[in-house]
């Protein structure tokens, strides 16, 4: 299983969540994954990708659509995460190699990863453990991973994105990231993924939305928002 992180960040914080990032998540890993890390100018050295988009709160559909438009890259899985995002990376692989037994056989499935609270309200086709849970899309239950605490899609799925971006036009695609006035990276992912047929959501609590300002963390969660 080989697997790269996608990480969502912006010029301002290339000195400090970043570095923080590689300080805390990344440097003491016997083996890195591959990162791309999506901003607004390049700087390969770094593995910083860039397109001199726009730098706000609302850059990262556009960012999005700049990596697929512009970077072909090839792994079993692509784990998409904030720039605040920290995550066990040792536990993640093992979450995923789980993953991987079930469906790697199967050339033509698509994986959506995660969490979202819309778990709580809806029927899972079945569970694992009473920890992961999964549907099918065409349960038709509208849910969208949390950007902030993690998704990850497979080879399948990205290609899939990938090719939906490359047909349409920027400005059609960033109409996709809105929800209620606002614009949002994971809301544009998951609004393409909801067109594709035959998608299985995988949901996992340890992709876990909490802050450092909540109390209640469980340490044994291998996502953690910070």
């Amino acid at each position: 299983m080989n697997y790269c992180l996608i990480i969502m960040s912006c010029q301002k914080n290339l000195d400090t969540k970043i570095k923080w990032q590689k300080k805390y998540m990344l440097n003491h890993l016997n083996k890195a994954p591959d990162i791309y890390i999506l901003s607004a100018k390049e700087d390969l050295s770094n593995n910083i990708y860039g397109w001199n988009t726009i730098d706000d709160q609302s850059s990262p559909p556009v960012k999005y659509i700049k990596f697929f438009k512009n970077m072909t890259i090839n792994y079993d899985y692509y784990f998409f995460i904030d720039d605040d995002t920290f995550v066990n990376i040792n536990r993640f692989i093992i979450f995923m190699d789980k993953i991987d037994n079930i469906y790697k056989n199967d050339p033509n499935i698509k994986l959506y990863i995660g969490y979202t609270p819309c778990i709580n309200n809806s029927k899972p086709k079945y569970n694992i453990n009473n920890r992961i849970y999964m549907h099918n899309s065409s349960q038709k239950i509208f849910s969208i991973m949390s950007g902030g605490a993690g998704f990850v899609i497979n080879k399948k799925l990205y290609t899939d994105i990938q090719n939906f971006i490359n047909q349409n036009q920027e400005e059609d695609l960033i109409k996709l990231s809105f929800d209620k006035g606002k614009v949002y990276g994971d809301v544009f992912i998951g609004k393409i993924i909801h067109i594709f047929a035959d998608v299985v959501f995988i949901y996992n609590k340890n992709f876990n939305m909490y802050n450092h300002l909540q109390k209640k963390i469980n340490l044994y969660d291998f996502i953690k928002k910070k």
